[in-house]
């Protein structure tokens, strides 16, 4: 499934978290440093199946195997013609995506230029069968908590034109919105390093406390079900990123731009989360802490459609599905 132990990875810390809970519905095997079974340095994965007599139904791997052929893309906005050409010379039979369109991109490097594209790009061009399968949340992680508040609003995250005008727009103004209006304040900036690379641990070490510059891991999670709102934008790719689904399981009210594929998510404006532009976000952060009745219905509500529909339990089951489906078309 993997070549790699994620856990303590900032970048692919989730992914950990899902290979886990898809071990106990399938008989998942797990290759490369960090996991249990001894793929040797170099060795290709194929070798490794052919060596142990492994018949795989699904590999997840960009070799050429025996076995159907199943992929993951999340960046969409990433120089897309060269993945997408890299995508289909790899003759997956399944893409799952973790986004439903993108209508921005970087033309040819990873930092432009910046153009608009069609949103469903990977769609109209992957040979694979695309399936959208959006990010899901582990529960032991992200969960709410009975104590007061030690914030009445949280702002985590990256900030930038020409990617989040929103969130650029509320982080230059934050701190004195709340200074004038007396509300406590969590603010910080995305993490910096490439996060692929970056351990938890040690920002944890460095960082220990919601205090410190750097918030990652269990630090994370405790601020965001210790503060009241939670503010961001999606960005201009209106990617459902994973800020929805942490913050809805640790019962945390988000203010934000509504997603692309809201409805498929089972978002709804003013019932799971309160919708906010560059012009009414303060007014609207006002009412939400000034109606505390009202805010917290609005998150409990997406709190338990969290739960019942992107936990990683309901995820990998999901996933499965999809994989028995396509097995039972070419059988």
């Amino acid at each position: 499934m993997t070549t790699y132990n994620s856990k303590d990875t900032v970048g692919a810390n989730t992914r950990y978290y899902f290979e886990e809970t898809l071990s106990q519905h399938c008989n998942l095997i797990q290759l490369g440093e960090g996991r249990s079974h001894d793929k040797r340095r170099g060795e290709t994965v194929q070798n490794y199946l052919d060596r142990h007599g492994i018949k795989p139904d699904f590999v997840f791997s960009e070799e050429d195997t025996t076995g159907y052929k199943c992929g993951i893309q999340v960046d969409m906005h990433r120089t897309p013609y060269k993945q997408l050409a890299a995508m289909n010379k790899a003759n997956y039979d399944i893409m799952f995506i973790t986004y439903p369109s993108c209508p921005h991109a970087y033309i040819g490097t990873k930092h432009g230029p910046f153009k608009p594209v069609d949103p469903n790009l990977y769609q109209k061009t992957l040979n694979a069968k695309v399936i959208w399968s959006p990010h899901s949340v582990e529960p032991s992680i992200f969960y709410p908590t009975e104590e007061s508040p030690m914030f009445d609003v949280a702002f985590l995250g990256d900030v930038g034109d020409p990617v989040y005008p929103l969130r650029t727009a509320i982080y230059n103004d934050l701190d004195k919105f709340c200074a004038v209006n007396k509300y406590r304040l969590l603010k910080r900036r995305r993490i910096r390093g490439t996060a692929a690379t970056r351990k938890i641990s040690k920002i944890v070490a460095e960082n220990p406390t919601i205090y410190h510059p750097s918030l990652a891991g269990a630090i994370y999670a405790e601020a965001l079900r210790r503060s009241r709102c939670f503010i961001f934008g999606c960005s201009i790719f209106k990617y459902p990123i994973k800020k929805w689904f942490e913050a809805g399981a640790s019962r945390t009210l988000i203010l934000a731009d509504t997603p692309e594929g809201a409805d498929r998510l089972h978002l709804e404006e003013w019932v799971t989360h309160i919708p906010i532009d560059k012009n009414n976000w303060r007014k609207r952060l006002k009412w939400a802490l000034d109606n505390p009745k009202s805010a917290d219905r609005i998150a409990h509500t997406w709190y338990e459609r969290v739960i019942k529909y992107h936990i990683n339990q309901v995820r990998a089951k999901e996933f499965i599905g999809h994989l028995e489906r396509f097995l039972d078309d070419h059988d």
